[in-house]
């Protein structure tokens, strides 16, 4: 099997897992409660950018600038701890605990949201320890260096990301490449080389699975 002939090579290279859309599916989960509170019926497939969420707030209430009420709404409770995984999620974590390998889990969540993401894995994953998290400490607001910081400080080989913009600052200031896991925010992202990893399977959408079975591609 492809991904037991990996695991021997995965165990010696350092692995970190962004969190949002990564690894919980968190705007998969926003979009569902928020068609629930506002009778919309928005999609999740349509979401392209970032602040989609504010743009609906725009069209479906009175707020002329809903990007506040955005990342509220985002960074709620309802939303961070009663996600689901995404798909395959559970898979891939379960199958390196099986290999006793422990990835890193880098986020740019804002500090007050370190609560909700200790109770999520806590509740999904128990048996990861807290030390294997690398959050932002301080401040209500996304540090966009966090995540190349850390990733440089601890050696990172390999990161599983979603977001273009993130996968792009890292592929530029790090040495890490970056797999990523296909959402409809970053189809059309792209980058020249063999640092970017992504999955061409049609069912490869919003699934950690199939961006991780490329990576053991790559590593056999």
């Amino acid at each position: 099997m492809l991904i037991e002939r990996a695991g021997e090579r995965l165990g010696q290279i350092r692995l970190s897992f962004d969190i949002d859309n990564t690894c919980i599916g968190t705007y998969a989960r926003t979009v569902h409660l928020y068609n629930w509170v506002h009778g919309t019926n928005h999609r999740f497939e349509d979401v392209k950018t970032n602040w989609e969420l504010a743009r609906w707030f725009e069209k479906d209430t009175t707020l002329e600038d809903g990007r506040a009420a955005a990342t509220n709404f985002y960074n709620s409770r309802q939303v961070m701890v009663e996600a689901d995984p995404t798909a395959g999620a559970m898979v891939v974590l379960s199958w390196l605990k099986r290999l006793q390998i422990k990835p890193l889990f880098i986020s740019a969540r804002p500090a007050t949201a370190t609560g909700f993401t200790y109770e999520w894995y806590g509740y999904w994953t128990p048996w990861i320890d807290r030390n294997s998290f690398l959050l932002q400490t301080d401040g209500v607001d996304i540090n966009p260096e966090h995540k190349v910081q850390k990733i440089n400080s601890k050696g990172i080989e390999w990161h599983f990301e979603d977001v273009a913009e993130d996968a792009l600052d890292i592929l530029n200031r790090t040495k890490a490449g970056v797999v990523m896991v296909n959402q409809p925010w970053n189809l059309d992202f792209s980058y020249a080389g063999s640092r970017l990893i992504r999955s061409q399977d049609p069912r490869s959408m919003s699934n950690l699975a199939y961006a991780f079975l490329e990576l053991t591609r790559r590593l056999v």
